[in-house]
């Protein structure tokens, strides 16, 4: 149940920065999003994805 819910808010997260982000390249943080075990630390980035002000913004709390 949790995989799903995994791979259900990273492709949220992606969804989300592709279309406050349409030209950035949002797929080349896919693989560092799906190494995240971490379903409350995925939530927090989903949440980061939406308020961040640019896409390196988002790639910044990614690194913390």
């Amino acid at each position: 149940m949790e995989c799903g819910s995994r791979e259900a808010t990273i492709e949220n997260m992606l969804v989300v920065l592709s279309a406050r982000f349409p030209i950035t390249d949002v797929n080349a943080v896919k693989p560092r999003l799906k190494a995240i075990a971490d379903l409350n630390c995925l939530k927090e980035l989903n949440l980061a994805a939406s308020i961040a002000e640019s896409f390196n913004g988002f790639q910044e709390r990614l690194d913390t």
